[in-house]
């Protein structure tokens, strides 16, 4: 198995279709395991997870739910 040093695979020796699936498949890689950006809002996904404080509300009674 050759190893690749300098990061480059010669595409022009494959035919039209083979390219384009190499194209497809490279860019399946990057997405997957590329390394993740920061959101454009500054949030990390840890604290989209986190609890949030919320306001104080009255939970619903069951009657007056399912009262009918």
């Amino acid at each position: 198995m050759k190893t690749i040093t300098d990061n480059f695979i010669d595409l022009s020796l494959l035919p039209d279709s083979a390219k384009q699936q190499m194209i497809d498949f490279y860019n399946y890689l990057t997405s997957k395991y590329s390394k993740k950006k920061r959101r454009k809002n500054g949030i990390s996904r840890v604290n989209e997870l986190l609890p949030k404080e919320v306001k104080n509300f009255k939970p619903f009674l069951r009657d007056e739910i399912y009262g009918r």
